[in-house]
C-alpha cells in the first residue's frame, strides 16, 4: 500500500526534534511504498539537508518579506495575495494520505493546512513545561483538536496527553525512536583535548544541548563547581549564551563550551560520563548518542523520557532536581571504572536491540497502514 505523506517542522535549526525528523525521513526515503514533502514553518541551517531528501516548501507568512522600492511600493495597489492559502491550494493536488506534524506548537498554522482534509497525526515531542514555553494555549488546542492521531517519543509524553489532554489511549502511538548510526569524529581525540586545553589524565563530564534554563545549564555550572577534579564540557553553546542566561561574569576553570555543532562525535567520545541535567526533555537525542559510544547516563527522575531508557542498570535515575546526590552518584560511578564500563556497555544493548531502525520504521508504516485501513 503506497502512502504519501507531508509532514510538516517547525523550523530547521539544529536541534533535537529536527534532527530526529530529518533521521526519520532519511530512513523513510529506503521505503519503495512511501512519498514524502516537508513544510518548514521557519528556515534554519538543516533546510539543505531537508531539501536533499525531497521537496520543501516555507510556510510563506513566516518567512522575511523580499525588499521593495520605495517607488514600488507607492505605486502598488493591488493588495498582497494570501500566500499561505495559495500554498494549501498547490498541495491540495498532492492528494497526500496523512500529514504529520512534528510538533504539538504548530497549532497556528493547522487550520489552514486541515482545508486539505487529510488526517492529521501530531508527533509529540513535549511535556507540559515545553508547551507552555513555546506555545499559546489557543494554538495548541488547536494542534490537539484538529490531530486524529498522535505519535509519541517517549512514553511519558503518552502519559501527558491523557492525563493533561483527556486525550484516548487508543489515539496515542509510542514509536520508539530510531538509532542513529554512530559517526566517525571530523577531529582526532589529542586535537580536541587541545583545543579544549584539558588535562589528558583527567575523566570529563559532558552533555549536548541548546543554552536555557529548561536544560538545566545552571545545575551543569553547579556541578562543575563543586567537581573542580573533572573536567566538564557543554556541547551546543558558548560562553556568552551561559553568562545572558544564568549572569554569571565568570566559570569554573574546568568548564568549556562548544557552540552548536554537526560534529558532536568529536566531543562525545571525550566524554566519561554524560549527565543529563535537563529539568525537563522529553527524550533526547543525546542520550542515544551516549549509549552508542558506551557512556553511562545521569538524568532526574521527573525530567521526562531519559529514565525510560536509562532504567536501574544504564547508569542513574536522580529524584528530580536533588543534584547533590547526582553529585555523589557522579563520584561514585567515576571512582568505579567496572561498574562505568558495565553500565555503559548496558545502555549500548539497550540501543542496539530495543531502538533498531528497522523495527521503528516497521512500526511506524505498519500503524499509518491501519489508520488508513480504519
Amino acid at each position: 500500500m503506497k502512502i504519501k505523506i507531508l509532514f510538516i517542522g517547525h523550523d530547521a535549526n539544529r536541534a533535537g526534534a529536527q534532527l530526529l525528523l530529518l533521521w526519520w525521513q532519511k530512513l523513510l526515503l529506503n521505503e519503495q511504498n512511501i512519498e514524502f514533502e516537508t513544510i518548514l514553518k521557519h528556515d534554519g541551517s538543516l533546510k539543505k539537508d531537508y531539501e536533499s531528501l525531497g521537496k520543501v516548501y516555507l510556510w510563506p507568512s513566516n518567512q522575511p518579506l523580499p525588499q521593495k522600492s520605495r517607488l514600488k511600493r507607492a505605486l502598488e495597489i493591488i493588495l498582497p495575495k494570501d500566500l499561505d492559502n495559495e500554498l494549501v491550494e498547490v498541495l491540495k493536488f498532492k492528494k497526500f494520505d496523512f500529514i504529520i506534524s512534528n510538533t504539538l506548537t504548530n497549532g497556528d498554522i493547522l487550520p489552514k493546512i486541515a482545508q486539505l482534509k487529510v488526517p492529521i497525526i501530531s508527533y509529540v515531542h513535549e511535556l507540559a513545561m515545553h508547551l507552555e514555553m513555546y506555545t499559546q494555549k489557543t494554538d495548541l488546542q488547536q494542534a490537539l483538536q484538529l490531530s486524529s492521531h498522535f505519535f509519541v517519543c517517549a512514553k511519558v509524553a503518552a502519559q501527558s496527553l491523557v492525563q493533561n489532554h483527556q486525550i484516548e489511549v487508543s489515539k496515542t502511538t509510542w514509536i520508539p525512536t530510531p538509532a542513529r548510526p554512530k559517526e566517525n569524529p571530523q577531529k582526532p581525540k589529542e586535537e580536541v583535548l587541545t583545543e579544549l586545553s584539558f588535562y589528558k589524565n583527567q575523566p570529563v563530564i559532558g552533555c549536548i544541548g541548546s543554552v536555557n534554563l529548561r536544560k538545566g545549564i545552571d545545575f551543569f555550572v553547579y556541578l562543575a563547581e563543586t567537581l573542580p577534579h573533572y573536567n566538564f564540557v557543554w556541547v551546543g553553546g558558548n560562553r556568552i549564551d551561559f553568562m545572558e542566561i544564568i549572569n554569571l561574569n565568570s566559570f569554573p576553570n574546568n568548564l568549556r563550551f562548544v557552540p552548536n555543532t554537526n560534529d558532536v562525535w568529536s566531543y562525545l567520545t571525550l566524554f566519561d560520563l554524560y549527565v543529563q541535567t535537563a529539568r525537563v526533555e522529553v527524550f533526547p537525542l543525546s542520550v542515544m548518542e551516549a549509549f552508542s559510544v558506551k557512556i553511562p547516563v545521569i538524568c532526574f527522575e521527573e525530567a521526562g523520557g531519559t529514565k525510560e531508557i536509562v532504567g536501574e542498570d544504564a547508569g542513574f535515575v536522580i529524584p528530580q532536581l536533588n543534584i547533590n546526590l547526582m553529585v555523589e552518584k557522579i563520584e561514585f560511578l567515576l571512582t568505579n571504572n567496572s561498574l562505568k564500563e558495565k553500565m555503559g556497555e548496558v545502555g549500548y544493548h539497550k540501543i542496539m536491540n530495543d531502538y533498531r531502525p528497522e523495527n521503528s520504521v516497521k512500526l511506524l508504516i505498519n500503524t499509518l497502514i491501519s489508520l488508513k485501513v480504519k
